[in-house]
């Protein structure tokens, strides 16, 4: 699985690093192997407008990515879709 942070200049102003910083968090938090979870930065999406970062989950864009809402996005689009994901969602 491939997660891909947008560090265009919009996105780094609404968080990008902070966002970036709290998926590298979670993947820590539940052990997850980079072979399974790899983390990238990646160029702008083109969806600049947006209120948060925008984050590319395996093909997936998703819009307004912030601090406050990475850790159900986490649980919903990574989690959920690994093998063993009955492990880690409570």
């Amino acid at each position: 699985m491939k997660i891909i942070i947008c560090m265009g200049s919009s996105c780094l102003l609404r968080g990008a690093y902070q966002v970036t910083k709290r998926f590298n968090e979670l993947i820590s938090e539940y052990r997850i192997h980079e072979d399974e979870v790899k983390l990238e930065g990646g160029y702008c999406n083109g969806i600049c407008s947006s209120d948060g970062v925008s984050v590319n989950i395996n093909g997936e864009l998703i819009h307004d990515v912030t601090v406050d809402n990475v850790d159900g996005i986490f649980k919903e689009k990574v989690l959920r879709k690994l093998k063993y994901s009955d492990l880690y969602i409570h």
